[in-house]
């Protein structure tokens, strides 16, 4: 019967090639939304967990020698029974006297001063403010309406805030009273977050230089660098301070910050320590050591975020048009680690790389790429589908199968290019091959037809009709004649000899291995094949038992098979399109390494063919084909004699030269170690 009436009017046409545009337009939306959410702040809480993380991962910096901490504790506060956690305007002032005394460079109160307390107290600590002249206070509350809204309060009084203001402290909350001190001293807005410029930290710094602090810091992309968890910065109790129990050396020349540490009020979470809060004090004491060393923690810039947003989400997309979507899968996966590793290191150098937006990037790429994927092969596919049922709809399963070993139903009446198909003979890598009529010429021939993956391959197409065309020249009695090889309408077949017996594959673990005769009379058959395909140009790199055919003669006839994975001279890789091409248990170490490949490598492969007949098994029988491979590339060549009885001792020297790890070891040709074979059944010494 012949080719049945094309559907629709006509078979739909395998797309073979893909075009870059999907995937740039993938990386394009992919980078597009990452850049988005990293500069709009949506994964703010995220990157900032993040920023942790890199906290924690990082060495502790080395505690600074420049600051200092005296700190209430709860204790102190309990057993004085002081209200509001602040010690007595007269206490804090005594503080201030010692720490000048002390030579301490820079004063910093980190109290709530805003409220008024008893006139005598508030003047005594004014005083000591006014003497000491280094007093640096930030204030937390402002004047929320009135004439004067948006001034600070300080004990009790609206001031402007200015950074170095000077305090008229008058008798009362009136400011039309009588001033009785004029006190000096700098103020800024202390309380984090929200930070309002200048901040306290900022203002110590400018106070103890003399100069403003650049307003490229805590505002403009620079972060807190902590030294360290809390507990970090050096410390001396407040007590132990007015009692004399601290020495000048513990202050003097340094930056002395007073404050509160107790774990029920003024403690923070901070981006060094999630799980153990930092006092307020400490926290200061960290912002004050970033001024000092110019904000060395900083992000990086905008242009810098998405460059680096863009190019995470490219690098999916483009490895998976080159290469495919496993592989891909592979490389970003190593390229994600290899950058979290990088934003650590550079972390570790004072720049902050975005972490959440390339994940999104990069995670929106790969979706999209897999869906593109997914989406564009199930169009294949269905097209393929088409285009069988368009021939015979019987045949669909089995050429779309993976290579089950369950028989499907094939109709005597599905004809494929003049070949009407009778049943399926086998499945292996490159496709299946059926036993079918030729009609023209009423003959019974097999047919391989290749699997739908490499025919929609335009190089392999190219590279398949010319190297059908080369391996059909062959003439000889051990190659299996090829009649015909073309594409028949987007299938790619080969028709040839049909062989009625089995392959030595399929003999041997049906009656073990061959005497030492047939072994020999087998082999050299092949040999001959191998040789007739490199006189040709041609190296088979497939040599295994189960592409020779055995016929039910006594002897058998024995043809080589299967050139579908032959190459022709000018193009000898071990691999193909990156994938190792051949059988693990036959593969020479050149064709396992991807190296150049020559007739050697079809030598080697008769080596391990030759073990295999003698011993019934596998030159290397290992657990994994990768740990086969390794053997194939390091283990010395196995010994017939080591497996099975009776065998010429020469046969030994045989194998161990024709699986030579150096081709330049191995027999010179097909033909060479064919006559050495016959030596060694002959038990003569002629292999050196």
């Amino acid at each position: 019967m012949g080719h049945r009436r094309k559907a629709d009017g006509g078979l739909a046409k395998l797309e073979r090639r893909r075009t870059p545009i999907a995937f740039v337009a993938i990386a394009a939306v992919a980078g597009t939304c990452g850049t988005a959410i990293e500069l709009s702040g949506a994964f703010g809480s995220v990157e900032r967990g993040l920023v942790s993380t890199r906290f924690a991962l990082r060495p502790n910096q080395p505690p600074p020698s420049d600051i200092v901490l005296v700190t209430v504790d709860r204790q102190y506060v309990l057993k004085h029974s002081y209200v509001g956690q602040v010690p007595p305007r007269d206490v804090l002032a005594r503080a201030v006297d010692i720490l000048k005394a002390d030579g301490a460079k820079i004063i910093v109160l980190d109290f709530d001063l805003s409220a008024g307390s008893q006139p005598p107290a508030d003047l005594a600590l004014a005083s000591a403010i006014q003497q000491a002249g280094n007093v640096v206070y930030g204030f937390a509350d402002v004047q929320a309406s009135g004439p004067h809204a948006g001034d600070f309060l300080m004990f009790g009084s609206q001031w402007g805030t200015s950074l170095a203001p000077r305090l008229n402290l008058t008798s009362g909350s009136d400011l039309n009273t009588e001033p009785i001190a004029d006190v000096p001293f700098t103020v800024a807005y202390g309380t984090t977050p929200p930070r309002v410029w200048p901040g306290l930290a900022e203002a110590a710094v400018a106070r103890l230089r003399g100069r403003p602090v650049p307003h490229a810091s805590f505002a403009d992309g620079a972060w807190v660098d902590y030294y360290g968890p809390p507990g970090t910065v050096p410390h001396v109790r407040f007590p132990d301070l007015l009692a004399g129990r601290t020495s000048a050396a513990e202050f003097a020349g340094k930056v002395v910050l007073v404050g509160v540490d107790n774990p029920l009020i003024d403690q923070h979470s901070t981006l060094e320590s999630s799980t153990n809060r930092m006092a307020g004090v400490e926290v200061l004491a960290n912002e004050v050591g970033t001024v000092l060393r110019g904000f060395p923690l900083r992000s990086t810039s905008p242009l810098q975020d998405a460059l680096w947003i863009f190019l995470l989400a490219a690098l999916f997309p483009l490895v998976a048009w080159r290469r495919g979507v496993r592989p891909a899968v592979a490389v970003t996966s190593l390229a994600a680690v290899a950058y979290a590793v990088f934003a650590q290191l550079d972390f570790d150098a004072g720049h902050i790389l975005p972490l959440a937006g390339p994940a999104v990037g990069l995670l929106g790429s790969a979706g999209l790429t897999i869906a593109e994927h997914f989406h564009r092969v199930s169009g294949d596919r269905q097209r393929l589908r088409r285009l069988f049922a368009a021939i015979d709809p019987l045949v669909v399963g089995s050429v779309l199968r993976d290579g089950g070993t369950r028989e499907p139903m094939i109709a005597p009446t599905a004809v494929i290019a003049g070949y009407r198909l009778d049943s399926r003979l086998a499945v292996g890598g490159m496709g299946a091959v059926y036993r079918a009529n030729q009609l023209a010429l009423n003959r019974t021939v097999a047919l391989k037809l290749i699997r739908p993956e490499y025919a929609e391959d335009d190089s392999y197409r190219e590279r398949f009709v010319r190297e059908s065309i080369a391996a059909a020249s062959i003439e000889h009695p051990n190659v299996i004649p090829i009649y015909e090889a073309g594409d028949a309408e987007g299938i790619l077949f080969i028709a040839m000899r049909y062989v009625d017996g089995s392959d030595l594959e399929s003999r041997l673990r049906r009656d073990g291995p061959l005497d030492a005769e047939s072994a020999v009379a087998a082999v050299c058959q092949l040999a001959a094949a191998v040789q007739a395909a490199h006189d040709k140009g041609l190296v088979h790199r497939d040599i295994k038992p189960a592409n020779a055919l055995l016929t039910l003669d006594e002897p058998p006839h024995v043809y080589l098979t299967d050139f579908g994975v032959a190459r022709l001279g000018q193009d000898l890789t071990g691999t193909a399109d990156g994938k190792i091409v051949g059988s693990a248990g036959y593969m020479a170490p050149e064709q396992i390494l991807g190296g150049t490949l020559t007739p050697a490598a079809d030598v080697y492969a008769l080596g391990g063919l030759l073990f295999a007949v003698l011993t019934g098994q596998a030159p290397y029988t290992r657990e994994s084909s990768m740990a086969t491979m390794w053997a194939h590339v390091h283990a010395d060549p196995p010994r017939p004699t080591d497996h099975a009885t009776g065998l010429p001792p020469a046969f030994d020297a045989v194998v161990a030269r024709a699986m030579a790890k150096d081709q330049a070891d191995r027999f010179a040709s097909a033909h060479d170690f064919a006559d050495a074979l016959r030596a060694a059944l002959r038990d003569e010494s002629v292999v050196r």
